[in-house]
């Protein structure tokens, strides 16, 4: 079957610059890459729906102050690094001034999901409490738990309702999640955190998607505070921007921007040396144009993909190799088909052309 190459919504990009390819030899030579080695509600405030009431407080109208605050803070719903039944996971906040002890506090969803906390579980004062489905870290995903409540709690991925009692039955603090608008969009693998402790949890709008990685690659902060960067970063004022003038970009689309024309004037414009790097060549005016330069004198050398040259349909590497062009085949089994992602040509050492196109009619010239 003959291959097809695909250009999605080709892209080129390419960039004047210093950067330079250097590959040398004159015949089809192999390369192999291998390598070893709620919302807390005030204190005191009325405790329901988002409302956070606390230990040795009284929930409903008219609550009296209390000293603990414990808040609903972030909670793993649809973990992907394991399955949920292992996975899921509750963080709690103290947002009080006292430590609260949550022995004989009951977790449920106000249905038939139900779990008495049975053991002292105490959490200090700006202090966090996971509770885990499964509380062995090797098997849930790698979060550290304070403690577990086995199969008695389960988290509906469609939307639930988490609530906490305290030992009298009076209601702490309740959330009912959404999985769409105000709320997160349901996404494997990612928490769901309360941007801050002191906003009302009761609200979707209050609460983030995390963007922080633990554990076996899930992205949540069990046990610790919520928000957080990738990547720090601090910003100078002084800096009013980054563009160097040496450098210019333009970014080109097919089928929209005839590539194919432009790829063709720039190999042609080419006056010392062409490097090329892909997945696979297809375009006959390319070789014809490289066999030109060649003959010209110019220093020309092409990069392809060993496994797509091996296939019976594919002969631009030996009709190169018959011109006199220089063509290295890469075969990387560290990164399989790395070249399919990582196409390039670099002309007289400064002018460099990437993209996800190969240099194909279909991939220059079709959206697929």
């Amino acid at each position: 079957m003959a291959q097809r190459d695909f250009g999605w919504f080709g892209l080129l990009l390419w960039l004047v610059s210093s950067a330079a390819l250097s590959c040398g030899g004159d015949e089809t030579t192999l390369v192999n890459t291998t390598s070893g080695s709620g919302g807390s509600g005030a204190l005191g405030g009325t405790a329901g729906t988002g409302g956070a009431g606390a230990a040795g407080g009284s929930a409903g109208a008219g609550g009296t102050a209390t000293v603990a605050d414990i808040v609903i803070n972030e909670i793993m719903v649809n973990p992907n690094a394991v399955f949920d039944d292992v996975g899921e996971w509750i963080e709690l906040f103290n947002a009080g001034g006292t430590s609260a002890d949550l022995e004989g506090w009951t977790l449920h969803d106000g249905g038939s999901n139900s779990h008495t906390i049975g053991s002292a579980l105490v959490v200090a004062p700006g202090g966090y409490a996971v509770l885990a489905r499964n509380g062995d870290a090797q098997a849930n995903g790698g979060v550290a738990a304070d403690y577990t409540y086995g199969d008695d709690f389960a988290l509906v991925n469609g939307g639930d309702s988490v609530m906490l009692d305290d030992e009298s039955a009076a209601l702490v603090d309740s959330v009912a999640y959404g999985v769409a608008a105000p709320w997160p969009l349901n996404t494997p693998g990612i928490s769901i955190e309360l941007n801050d402790p002191a906003l009302d949890n009761a609200e979707g709008a209050n609460w983030s998607l995390a963007v922080l990685p633990y554990g076996d690659g899930d992205l949540g902060t069990p046990g610790g505070p919520n928000g957080g960067s990738l990547t720090g970063y601090t910003v100078d004022d002084g800096v009013l921007s980054w563009h160097q003038p040496a450098f210019s970009t333009s970014v080109h689309f097919a089928p929209l921007d005839s590539i194919e024309d432009r790829v063709l004037a720039q190999l042609s414009a080419a006056q010392t040396s062409i490097r090329l790097a892909f997945f696979n060549i297809r375009l006959p005016a390319v070789k014809t144009l490289l066999d030109q330069k060649v003959t010209a004198g110019l220093d020309v050398h092409v990069l392809l993909d060993h496994k797509q040259q091996a296939q019976s349909y594919n002969t631009m590497a030996d009709e190169l190799t018959q011109l006199g062009v220089p063509v290295t085949l890469i075969e990387n089994t560290l990164a399989t088909d790395a070249t399919m992602h990582d196409k390039f040509a670099v002309i007289d050492g400064h002018r460099v052309m990437t993209g996800s196109a190969n240099y194909s009619y279909t991939a220059l010239n079709v959206s697929d």
